[in-house]
Parts: C-alpha cells; sequence; structure tokens
C-alpha cells in the first residue's frame, strides 16, 4: 500500500501493522512510503511513529483501510432474457454482478480493450450496429471498489431478419 505521509521537524519514523512495533526498525523520514499488508481481506490498521533528531517521539497515529482481494466471483449477462434467437437490433442485456461499480461491455471486441468503465447496471438496451444475421455475442467484465476484475463473460443471441417464406398453401388436396 502506498502512503502519503506528512510531519514537520522529523527526522526518523516507523511504520507497522503491529502497535508495538514489533520486527520494525526506524528509518529516514520520506513523505512517501509503501507498507506490504499482512495477508487475509479484511480492515488493515497501520500505525506510525516519528522521532526528531533529539529522540523525541510523536504518539503513534494511526489509518485504517479494507483490503480486499478477492476477485469477483459470480456475474452473468444475457441478451433478451437467455432467447436463443432476436429479429430485433436493439436487444436488452441484464448484468448481474452483485459486488460490480463498474462494467464494461462489447459486441465487436472481447479483449475489451475500447469500451471505458462505467457505472454498473443491471439491465439496459443496447443497438446491434452490425445488422447482418447471424450469432451475435456480447462480452462484458465488471469491477469492484477495489478493482478487482471478473473473468470475461459471454452471451450469444442470433440475429434472424429473414421472414418466412410461404411457398404453397393446399385446401383439400388441391
Amino acid at each position: 500500500v502506498n502512503l502519503q505521509l506528512s510531519a514537520i521537524s522529523v527526522y526518523k519514523m516507523i511504520i507497522s501493522e503491529d502497535s508495538n512495533f514489533v520486527l520494525t526498525g526506524w528509518k529516514d523520514y520520506k513523505a512517501s512510503d509503501t507498507i506490504i499488508l499482512s495477508v487475509g481481506d479484511g480492515i488493515k490498521t497501520i500505525y506510525i511513529k516519528y522521532s526528531d533528531t533529539a529522540g523525541n517521539t510523536t504518539p503513534i497515529i494511526f489509518n485504517r483501510i479494507y483490503l480486499d482481494q478477492t476477485p469477483i466471483k459470480t456475474s452473468k449477462v444475457a441478451i433478451n432474457n437467455d432467447s436463443s434467437y432476436t429479429n430485433s437490433t436493439i436487444v436488452n442485456i441484464k448484468l448481474d454482478s452483485p459486488d460490480a461499480l463498474y462494467m464494461k461491455y462489447s459486441l465487436t471486441d472481447s479483449s475489451l480493450t475500447t469500451p471505458n468503465w462505467e457505472d454498473f447496471k443491471t439491465s439496459q438496451y443496447i443497438n446491434i450496429t452490425d445488422s447482418n444475421a447471424g450469432q451475435k455475442i456480447i462480452y462484458a467484465k465488471f469491477k469492484d471498489r477495489a478493482g478487482n476484475l471478473s473473468d470475461l463473460n459471454t452471451s450469444a443471441i442470433i440475429l434472424d431478419l429473414d421472414t418466412p417464406v410461404v411457398t404453397r398453401i393446399m385446401i383439400n388436396n388441391d
């Protein structure tokens, strides 16, 4: 974790997740530093003390951060409620990802490098710009507050714009 620090008349500092600073040594003061947090998701407390050149120390100062390294596990995208076919170039996509705050999706770019992240929505209508008949695939990814990403999610639908052709109607075997 990157730390931005501010202190006046400081010579040394000590930083730890342990308020007793066990296994931690004093080091020269810097306005920015890093600390490797302990393993496991949850609230982490970072403790800091400063010292001047005469050896006077500040009281312990602390701040907390929530560590979330768990990837988004459940996410799903569906086109027109998982229908197999559509006869319209405007379709409804339903997005489900309980932890997501952001999303990106594309009908053309499976790597999702082009679209920007946008606020998560559970549903929206999109226009299939490639109006050629055939299978259309939507690719989607989701991101939580900590920046953890979901796996790539896909959903497919067949765009069928051909109307049926009647070739013959028989009445009484005529």
